[in-house]
């Protein structure tokens, strides 16, 4: 308590990851136990390690736990930043949370071998572009390590990419990921709907067929967060499938 309050989070870590392991060895900890573990990692920011040690219990535990307390693998830190940037630019909390969680697991500090920063992990080319086209603050790289600069230059970039593909949401998030020429080759030559089979979306089958290893386990990532967070936002814990997340065209 005392490291959260002092904002600690990286001496704290360790200190978890040392109750964990202690855990894990005693095997007495119940899913009780684990849970209040997991909600201190949460309120120190550390979900990285939250997500990994989640990964340590056994998949009916995971399960039990991740079916009653939702937002410990869905959480929307710096909510308010996000939400203002979601009405700035007409782009949905749950789709930049969606984005958010796999770029960066919300580490405002995450920087890429790609130098990519941040929250959002922006290239510094690309947030001074999308800085200069929305007129927000923004003057060099390490400024991306603000969510307050790297949430809304996130948000707006996404705005661009759903603008360009008319709103359809795999295109998007593919193109966050992948460059705007190889989203274009694939669906010159992947995107088959007259040949898809009668059991699959085409949708899906363009999806499995994207060439980019990295891309294709991105893309399935970030619309399992997008559904997730959509059924966290209606306070439901189970929707029908937004079948118009599927929407495609050439």
């Amino acid at each position: 308590e005392w490291l959260i309050a002092v904002n600690e989070g990286e001496i704290a870590r360790p200190y978890l990851d040392q109750i964990a392991a202690a855990f894990r060895k005693s095997k007495s900890a119940d899913l009780k136990d684990w849970t209040a573990l997991f909600q201190y990692y949460a309120r120190s920011g550390e979900y990285l390690s939250l997500f990994s040690q989640m990964s340590y219990l056994a998949l009916e535990d995971r399960k039990a736990l991740i079916q009653k307390s939702p937002e410990l693998m869905f959480p929307q830190p710096y909510f308010e930043i996000a939400s203002q940037a979601s009405t700035q630019f007409s782009v949905s909390t749950d789709f930049i949370y969606a984005i958010m969680r796999q770029e960066s697991s919300f580490n405002p500090d995450a920087r890429s071998q790609m130098d990519a920063f941040g929250l959002m992990q922006l290239l510094p080319e690309v947030a001074a572009r999308t800085a200069s086209n929305h007129s927000i603050r923004y003057n060099e790289a390490d400024d991306l390590y603000d969510p307050s600069v790297n949430i809304p230059l996130g948000a707006a970039h996404l705005k661009e990419l759903l603008d360009r593909y008319k709103g359809e949401i795999i295109l998007a998030t593919a193109s966050y990921n992948a460059s705007e020429k190889a989203i274009h080759n694939w669906l010159l030559t992947r995107y088959r709907p007259h040949l898809a089979s009668s059991t699959l979306h085409p949708t899906l089958e363009f999806i499995e067929d994207i060439p980019y290893d990295e891309t294709r386990d991105y893309v399935k990532l970030v619309l399992r967060n997008f559904v997730t967070y959509q059924m966290l936002t209606a306070r439901e814990r189970a929707i029908k499938f937004p079948d118009w997340t599927l929407a495609l065209s050439k």
